[in-house]
């Protein structure tokens, strides 16, 4: 029974309305945002209080496992709160939509002609944004592509219970064209009573996982307006724990104002310049200390996210390209300080040789804007631009 019946009942004409749902049914006052990262209260909501379910969940379990066997035999729950799930979206993450974007949707553009664009973004300027997200983002082609991407999370969980041919049909249907999240939920087990009177035996039955999937509205796969609010929610994010400005300077990109001491204790040498890899500016950036980690969690719990939801979880990485002129590729940038005040930008420098003599420079490509992995920006720098960032 208990690896049958999360088959069963996604498979039954009876019970597949039940963990089959459309968001728009179970949301209640919340809004379409919701549905891709913070659905549990929504969804514990529904399962504890529709007694249609209860009963449809029960009547599976006696007719499909237990009538042959004992033909007088109830099965009952002493309790409505019988969904056990503590975050749908963070232990299913690998199954949301938004955790399965195409790559090939990531915004591009190009510092030299598109400087204000890109200082706005990185501002969080919300009209530019969302005029940004609607253009290239969450357009028709877009969200095709994201749909197709999509289907090989999809694929892989319904492989988990169901035969290739229940896959096959399942297929075929809104629930999964149109799904948005799919995963595993767990519930408490009922309790059974076999015999009469003095002869009767109670049992409780363990608890057990049901297969879930929801679309938006089961419909149509207008979704470009939720994923939009969502996306402006998450910049919002950003913009509250990293608080970029602006900045005069035409060599600099955009200006992030971090709580300084505590940011560079664990990173500084007291030094005015120290060469870095670019994979310890980047995990410095992003897990430089308790400080960022303790604001992300802040803001993301107001939008009812937990960090651990994301599939990537940094709210944004840098990424170098760099070309060479020799074999070796010596991935090295600059990190320094301005006149040795409490100041420091990331600056890329051109080399003519290393310490053994081998020819090679490196040159600054592109900068990788990365919230959270839904919303991704190529910024391409021209080579007058050799420092990216200004603290």
């Amino acid at each position: 029974m208990y690896k049958n019946i999360k088959k069963d009942m996604f498979t039954i004409k009876e019970t597949q309305k039940y963990v089959n749902l459309k968001w728009n049914d179970i949301k209640g006052t919340s809004p379409d945002s919701d549905a891709y990262l913070s659905s549990n209260a929504q969804l514990k909501k529904y399962y504890n209080s529709n007694e249609d379910f209860h009963q449809a969940l029960l009547n599976l379990i006696k007719n499909k496992y237990f009538k042959d066997a004992f033909s007088s035999l109830d099965i009952s729950y002493n309790q409505k709160s019988i969904y056990k799930s503590d975050n749908f979206a963070e232990t299913n993450k690998k199954y949301l939509i938004v955790n399965n974007f195409d790559e090939q949707n990531a915004i591009v553009v190009n510092q030299e002609k598109d400087r204000e664009k890109i200082s706005k973004i990185l501002l969080g300027e919300q009209d530019v944004i969302k005029d940004t997200l609607k253009k290239e983002v969450f357009n028709s082609l877009a969200l095709q592509r994201n749909r197709k991407k999509y289907e090989i999370a999809q694929n892989k969980f319904l492989n988990s219970f169901l035969t290739s041919i229940e896959v096959e049909n399942y297929k075929l249907s809104d629930s999964y064209l149109l799904a948005i999240a799919m995963g595993y939920a767990d519930f408490i087990g009922p309790i059974i009573k076999i015999g009469e009177k003095e002869n009767s035996y109670m049992h409780k039955l363990p608890d057990f996982k049901l297969a879930i999937s929801y679309s938006l509205n089961g419909e149509n796969d207008e979704i470009s307006e939720s994923l939009l609010n969502l996306s402006l929610n998450l910049f919002n994010v950003y913009k509250k724990v990293w608080g970029p400005n602006k900045v005069n300077q035409d060599s600099y990109l955009f200006n992030i104002n971090y709580d300084q001491k505590r940011v560079w204790d664990n990173f500084w040498y007291n030094t005015v310049s120290y060469y870095v890899y670019q994979k310890t500016i980047n995990n410095f950036l992003n897990r430089y200390s308790d400080f960022y980690n303790e604001n992300l969690k802040k803001e993301l719990n107001a939008l009812n996210i937990t960090k651990n939801v994301f599939d990537k979880e940094n709210i944004i990485s840098y990424n170098f390209g760099f070309s060479f002129t020799d074999s070796k590729e010596i991935r090295q940038t600059f990190f320094t300080n301005a006149n040795a005040s409490d100041k420091f930008f990331l600056k890329f420098e051109n080399f003519k040789s290393d310490s053994s003599g081998n020819n090679w420079s490196n040159v600054l490509e592109y900068l990788k804007f990365n919230l959270f992995g839904i919303i991704e920006m190529k910024i391409f720098l021209n080579k007058n631009l050799n420092e990216a960032i200004f603290f």
